[in-house]
């Protein structure tokens, strides 16, 4: 597996694990919704933007508190 395909793979598998994170706490169409739109705590940011910049320790730190409300 070259840099580019070993990537791809650590990415799809965040977005597998957020997702069932989130589908434990939220109904799915709401879960797409949340990681989709933009997020205070991250200026503005939503989710989604946050994986593409290797940010997945943030998304993951707000989804553990909206687990604990």
């Amino acid at each position: 597996m070259n840099d580019e395909e070993q990537f791809n793979h650590i990415f799809w598998n965040n977005i597998r694990a957020i997702g069932m994170r989130l589908d434990r706490i939220k109904k799915t169409q709401d879960s797409i919704d949340w990681f989709i739109k933009p997020q205070p705590r991250f200026d503005g940011k939503c989710p989604a933007d946050l994986m593409v910049e290797g940010r997945v320790e943030d998304v993951l730190i707000l989804i553990e508190e909206l687990e604990g409300d």
